[in-house]
């Protein structure tokens, strides 16, 4: 299981890793230019490691954050979250670029392996050689007494110096003057023997009608001696293939030939537009995890979208302009103007949330920064979040319950007491005798007004009020 600690020395490890090319150094055979690429297909290769690990590592930090806001409330809540918006947008953008980037990268190792073995090959290649006998007169019935053999020596030799697994020390001296605008990689192609060069003979076979003097004479007729000359009977050819340190990536083949070559130059020139598209995806293959906690995330426009979307649940990209000021004032106020200081609000801090044992696999309490794993980390992040609709649906249980009851109570009939009625002061509003109901009142003559029958419940207009109250008072 990938975890923030192996991903951590994964990224370490591979920070030690020296540049995409060797130092510049004096190739001057076959084998040394098997070296030289090897060395560029590990790097090649150690790249796409290191990517790996930086995008594991971001979507960790990713995955905090977004434990941090289901973990949170109110603005802290949303200070994580629109945060997790940006650097998920952002990792989701690497992620894509690294799918691309790692393909150019793994053609590229496999070409340079490729062009690595060919050159391993024509190194023994190279070094086969003849060893002739000595000549003899050729007999009237044919040769069968004077045979000469053709035997290569030391096969496999050469080879073996080559061997990436050998511990031999690297004999190559430094290149006193290298190309202080290209990077160069060396390489040889085989080539049919010259007519002239360093051998002493250039014929490999003659015959002569006396000595053949190592073939350096040769007769129409009477041809009864022959001879094997000694040497190689293929000559290597260096050449260069160059491409620029900066800049676009493409290799310039000089020294080599548009024919009898082995291999042919073709061959070389499609593994060589492989290789410089797997630099180019070396150089643009820059994402690096720390990147998630600089300012710029906090102004992301991917942040600015969430925040966008906290201050107008309704709004879409296109109100992003115009709700510029609102936007940049709650940036200032969740990771301070222009995000400079998200990294103490927000990834300093968070690390100390409690993480309480329900919302740990091994049921633990714990702080968010030692959830070092993505399981971990979305198992606390569902918690949370089921916690909040829990808690949520059990408050709108409760309101409709309430609910419910009141309405329940103020819907219920007024009980009588003692066969008395419960009748409202307001009522009795008869100003003459005979318009007073002596059932319900006594009239006040003095007064000349109605009143109460005593021993009758009285409810004032005035308790007429807020639904609460008048629950209270029955």
């Amino acid at each position: 299981m990938w975890t923030i600690r192996a991903g951590l020395l994964v990224v370490a490890t591979m920070a030690a890793v020296a540049q995409l090319f060797e130092t510049p150094k004096k190739i001057s055979n076959p084998c040394y230019s098997t070296k030289q690429l090897l060395y560029l297909k590990n790097q090649l290769l150690a790249k796409a490691t290191t990517n790996g690990a930086q995008i594991q590592a971001a979507l960790l930090k990713v995955a905090q954050l977004q434990a941090a806001a289901a973990a949170a409330t109110g603005d802290e809540a949303l200070m994580y979250a629109a945060l997790a918006a940006g650097t998920g947008a952002k990792v989701s953008q690497a992620i894509e670029q690294s799918t691309d980037g790692v393909r150019r990268l793994a053609s590229a190792a496999a070409a340079a392996q490729e062009l690595a073995g060919v050159q391993t090959l024509l190194t023994d290649v190279a070094a086969l050689s003849i060893k002739p006998m000595t000549a003899k007169q050729l007999s009237v019935s044919g040769p069968a007494n004077g045979k000469h053999y053709i035997r290569f020596a030391s096969t496999g030799a050469t080879y073996a110096t080559c061997e990436p697994q050998e511990s031999t020390s690297d004999n190559r001296q430094p290149e006193q003057n290298p190309d202080p605008a290209n990077n160069v990689l060396d390489i040889f192609f085989l080539k049919g023997r010259g007519e002239a060069g360093p051998d002493a003979t250039t014929a490999l076979l003659c015959f002569h009608n006396t000595n053949t003097a190592a073939c350096t004479a040769a007769s129409a007729n009477q041809n009864t001696y022959g001879e094997l000359t000694t040497g190689k009977p293929l000559d290597l050819t260096k050449a260069q293939a160059k491409t620029p340190i900066s800049g676009t990536q493409k290799f310039t083949i000089t020294g080599g030939g548009t024919s009898n070559l082995l291999p042919p130059q073709k061959y070389v020139e499609a593994r060589m537009a492989t290789l410089a598209e797997g630099i180019s995806a070396y150089a643009e293959m820059s994402f690096m995890a720390n990147d998630l906690e600089s300012p710029a995330m906090a102004v992301a426009t991917e942040t600015q979208l969430a925040l966008l979307k906290a201050l107008d649940p309704t709004a879409d990209e296109t109100k992003l302009s115009a709700k510029a000021t609102e936007i940049d004032g709650q940036i200032a106020k969740l990771y301070g103007k222009n995000g400079c200081e998200a990294k103490t609000k927000v990834w300093n801090k968070f690390k100390s949330i409690q993480i309480p044992k329900e919302a740990t696999l091994d049921n633990k309490p714990t702080t968010l920064n030692k959830l070092d794993d993505l399981n971990k980390l979305w198992f606390a992040s569902f918690f949370h979040k089921a916690k909040l609709i829990q808690e949520t649906a059990a408050r709108a249980h409760q309101k409709e319950t309430e609910k419910t009851k009141t309405a329940d109570s103020t819907g219920k009939p007024e009980e009588k007491k003692d066969g008395d009625n419960k009748t409202i002061a307001a009522d009795c509003t008869a100003t003459e005798e005979g318009k007073c109901d002596k059932t319900k009142f006594d009239w006040n003559a003095e007064k000349k007004k109605c009143k109460v029958k005593e021993g009758t419940a009285v409810i004032s207009a005035v308790i007429k009020a807020p639904l609460l109250l008048a629950f209270l008072f029955l």
